[in-house]
């Protein structure tokens, strides 16, 4: 997402992984595994909400 000019910190993946609302992801064990083009969909929708806001 930081390619998208998003900052995100591991704690807001670790939170967003536990409530919803965040990239897919896959799990090995209890760690979870994000694929790169989930990450990038999710900054691009990121990005298309921030700018129907503003």
């Amino acid at each position: 997402m930081e390619k998208h000019g998003i900052p995100i910190a591991v704690a807001t993946l670790n939170k967003l992984a536990s409530i919803g609302g965040g990239p897919l992801m896959t799990y090995s064990g209890r760690i979870p595994l994000y694929h790169v083009d989930d990450l990038d969909a999710c900054g691009r929708t990121t990005m298309a909400l921030l700018s129907a806001r503003y």
